[in-house]
């Protein structure tokens, strides 16, 4: 499956002033498509984790420009759904995947997909619940808990704050580097919260793994 070339103008954020627009955003109209914190790597044993079968229905968080939507594909499963806030971004997609039967891109919140329940085997998010608060945080693992079927699998690939005891007055000065440089309400966890987040949630983890962050040079 090729990637079409794409205007700036057409581009997530591309109405936004430079100096203010979100990284991920700027770094997309510079060329980048894999806005990953781990890197593309770090996708591929995610997804490699998630066993992704012909039998699988998935839904996506944020799928941004489609780049690991268009992995997904290449292991068909039996439907593919995109969560997506930015219209422009849906527009996107929709154009890379039109007449493909069994997949779909809908405008919604990765908290409140309006999906039904138990409607999935797979979720799959990749580097937004670092950019929420931990009250948000939680609302969207909830969802995706709401989602799964029993046995469902649930893929995340997000920055993680490393030693895991770092203190918390370092740890703030890391969010707030973030925030700054990236335009965007940056929250990495530390590894023992990310396990506490998910398994509140009623999960139970079954692999972590760690990349060098693209973005940062830290763990991811």
């Amino acid at each position: 499956m090729t990637q079409p070339s794409m205007k700036d103008e057409e581009l997530p954020g591309g109405d936004l002033d430079v100096g203010k627009m979100p990284g991920h955003w700027l770094l997309a109209r510079l060329g980048k498509r894999v806005l990953r914190p781990g890197g593309l790597g770090m996708t591929q044993s995610l997804l490699k984790g998630l066993d992704i079968r012909p039998t699988d229905e998935i839904v996506e968080f944020a799928p941004g420009l489609g780049v690991t939507a268009r992995m997904i594909l290449e292991q068909n499963p039996l439907r593919y759904t995109g969560v997506e806030r930015d219209s422009k971004a849906v527009a996107w997609m929709m154009g890379q995947l039109s007449g493909l039967q069994h997949v779909s891109v809908v405008i919604g919140a990765a908290d409140n997909t309006n999906l039904p329940a138990s409607s999935a085997s797979i979720v799959v998010g990749e580097a937004m619940l670092s950019m929420n608060t931990l009250e948000h945080k939680r609302r969207i693992v909830a969802e995706a808990y709401r989602l799964l079927r029993p046995g469902g699998r649930y893929g995340i690939h997000e920055l993680c704050i490393v030693p895991d005891d770092m203190p918390a007055d370092q740890k703030q000065d890391i969010d707030q580097t973030l925030s700054s440089v990236i335009h965007v309400g940056a929250r990495p966890l530390r590894t023992h919260e990310w396990r506490s987040l998910l398994e509140e949630a009623g999960f139970e983890i079954a692999e972590v793994g760690y990349a060098p962050c693209i973005f940062c040079g830290r763990a991811a």
